[in-house]
């Protein structure tokens, strides 16, 4: 009987490891400058979309933001930083939530809504952006880290 609770016991702890490593995954870390991964693809925006990159971001990412900075255009002038809030936060424009280790922005302008999935594969950033309603193909948008 004991060998049984034993074995029981064991078995629970396993469980609980399985389930913990399972739910910790890490999430990625976004910091660096980034360009996009085919140097000759116009790169696009996807309109009202939280995340946009463009022909070259740097990103800053801390525990609880994730700030994505601009180079100034060809007439000197440099966008304001996008600042997306990584906490939950109630009525947020912008909610970001972790899907594992996927970051997931979703925005909402009257009826159509935005959702972008960033990730961080083999060592590239890919966006994924879906609009809807729409009858438009999600958009995948791959970046690389800018030899600086």
């Amino acid at each position: 009987m004991m060998r049984v609770v034993r074995i029981c016991a064991v078995g629970v702890v396993c469980l609980v490891a399985m389930i913990v490593s399972v739910s910790a995954q890490s999430q990625p870390n976004f910091n660096g400058t980034w360009v996009p991964a085919d140097a000759n693809a116009k790169p696009m925006s996807v309109s009202g979309g939280a995340f946009n990159c463009g022909v070259e971001c740097t990103i800053t990412q801390t525990d609880h933001t994730l700030t994505v900075s601009k180079p100034a255009n060809a007439q000197g002038v440099k966008p304001r930083d996008t600042v997306i809030n990584l906490e939950s936060t109630a009525g947020a424009t912008s909610p970001a939530q972790w899907d594992g280790s996927v970051l997931v922005l979703t925005r909402a302008l009257g009826p159509t809504k935005v959702v972008q999935k960033l990730s961080i594969e083999a060592g590239k950033l890919t966006i994924v952006s879906e609009v809807s309603p729409g009858n438009v193909a999600p958009l995948t948008q791959i970046y690389v880290k800018a030899n600086k």
